[in-house]
């Protein structure tokens, strides 16, 4: 049998173990669901995307460099320039969506 103060020293060693094992547990708890709201807002920001230029009000002869430029990239400005296709647009009408396909 088990002496009265064996009794008391486990009993009032237990009054503190439990709570403390109970705050570390919320402390974690905390922790992680503020880490897991700021993985998350970390990964909804997106990298800026280069800016698009506005091609709408710009000459034949600024489109005609940029097409240059672009034209470089093969596969992209052959896709790029079939989705216009696809869309029915034509002439200036297809400059703002080429301008974004082959700046995305």
């Amino acid at each position: 049998m088990r002496a009265m103060g064996e009794v008391l020293a486990r009993s009032s060693h237990d009054y503190w173990v439990i709570p403390m094992i109970k705050w570390l547990l919320a402390i974690a708890v905390i922790a992680g669901i503020v880490g897991t709201g700021v993985a998350f807002s970390q990964n909804r920001s997106q990298p800026a995307a280069a800016p698009v230029p506005k091609v709408t009000n710009i000459s034949k002869r600024e489109w005609n460099r940029m097409k240059v430029q672009w034209a470089k990239q093969t596969n992209k400005w052959a896709g790029c320039n079939k989705q216009a296709d696809d869309q029915k647009l034509t002439g200036r009408d297809s400059w703002p969506f080429i301008a974004s396909c082959m700046t995305s």
